[in-house]
Order: C-alpha cells, then sequence, then structure tokens
C-alpha cells in the first residue's frame, strides 16, 4: 500500500481520497471470524515509524459466510517499512485525531512510555 508521509494530523482530513485507487487489506488482530478492511494510503507522521491506516470493522455472518461492514476504523502501526496489518498498536472506531488522543491517554499511564509520548506529540503538532 502507498504511505504518505504527513507532518500532522489535520493533513490527513485535507486529503481528498478515490477510494477506488488504492489497495485493500484484510486484517485480523484476534477479532476471531470478524476483519478489518483497511483502505487507501497509510498514513506515516513525520520524523517517526508511527503509521495511521483507516478502515472497516466488518462482521462475519454466518448464515452466508460473508463480512458484513459494521463501522469506520483507524489503526495505528509502528513500522519502518509496511506494517503488519494483523498487529497494530492501538485501534478503535473513532478519526485518527482522536485516536492518537486516546493512545496518547493510554501510554501516559504507563511507566517508561514518556519518550514515547514526547515523539509522537511532536509528530502531530
Amino acid at each position: 500500500m502507498e504511505i504518505v508521509k504527513v507532518n500532522n494530523l489535520q493533513e490527513i482530513d485535507g486529503i481528498e481520497l478515490d477510494i477506488a485507487e488504492y489497495d485493500e487489506e484484510i486484517a485480523n488482530p484476534d477479532l476471531g471470524d470478524d476483519r478489518i478492511i483497511v483502505t487507501g494510503p497509510l498514513y506515516r507522521l513525520r520524523d517517526t515509524k508511527l503509521i495511521i491506516a483507516t478502515g472497516t470493522y466488518c462482521n462475519y455472518n454466518e448464515d452466508t459466510g460473508e463480512l458484513e461492514p459494521d463501522f469506520s476504523i483507524s489503526l495505528l502501526y509502528k513500522s519502518a517499512s509496511d506494517p503488519d496489518f494483523d498487529r497494530p498498536l492501538h485501534w478503535e472506531q473513532d478519526p485518527p485525531a482522536t485516536m492518537i488522543h486516546n493512545y496518547l491517554h493510554i501510554l501516559e499511564a504507563q511507566e517508561g512510555e514518556q519518550e514515547t509520548v514526547a515523539s509522537i506529540i511532536r509528530a502531530v503538532a
């Protein structure tokens, strides 16, 4: 998938996309039969290995054997190159800026993560 470098989170909202132009990746971060379909480009935050992706959470319908879209999500990965889509650092049903904000609060509560928090804040500011 294409990785677009961005200087801040506001740039992600300002990018006009035709999702049909981009590949899809199917992720399964311990979801059982449900899946996440990652679409569009990936966004690398400047001066970090952090990559933001957006996608759709899909429930598996046992009756039809198909995935059914449920809600939009944002995912955060850490990788120097293409991320392992099955191993996000964090994901949630929120836009990228809200997801990053919530992830920072989780990190702040963990001992020894102050440098990680500081680097993310520098990257999104």
